[in-house]
């Protein structure tokens, strides 16, 4: 079940989907059947506007806000922390953040609203444990969730 997921959710990619667009348009592009110079262009038009869609701000509302729904009061803003639900862990998705060797600190690029919030919820008691998630989380994340207040015991 576990490859069948993770082949299922490759397909349904939309990176992939567009992919799968612009191989289909080239090889229909190397078909000599004068009915299919149509389907030449189409194939690449379709990527072009399939990345441009999932590239767009609306995308974004479209999917993302039904997600963000119940954590937003009636006003459209974020529920206070305290209106949050408890768990046994919070899990700070990876990616997002850098560290290089040459630097001290972490760069935060544009996943540091995920340790920020993630250390609100743990500092507001929602949940004993952070888990940070990622390939070089402990370069980058964890020192950042240590300075600001989560003792080490807590972070995975």
């Amino acid at each position: 079940m576990f490859y069948v997921n993770k082949v299922v959710g490759f397909l349904l990619n939309p990176l992939t989907i567009g992919m799968l667009l612009i191989v289909v348009g080239f090889a229909l592009s190397r078909i000599e059947v004068k009915r299919s110079c149509w389907l030449r262009g189409a194939g690449r038009a379709l990527a072009v506007l399939w990345f441009w869609a999932w590239g767009c701000p609306w995308m974004t509302a479209l999917i993302g806000l039904p997600l963000e729904r119940p954590f937003l009061a009636a006003d459209g803003r974020e529920k206070a922390i305290e209106n949050y639900p408890a768990g046994e862990a919070i899990v700070i998705l990876g990616g997002g953040m850098g560290s290089l060797d040459a630097m001290r600190y972490p760069n935060m690029y544009g996943a540091a609203d995920r340790v920020w919030h993630a250390v609100r919820l743990y500092k507001a008691g929602k949940a004993p444990l952070v888990v940070a998630s990622g390939s070089r989380e402990m370069e980058s994340t964890v020192p950042l969730l240590e300075d600001l207040g989560v003792p080490r015991e807590a972070i995975l």
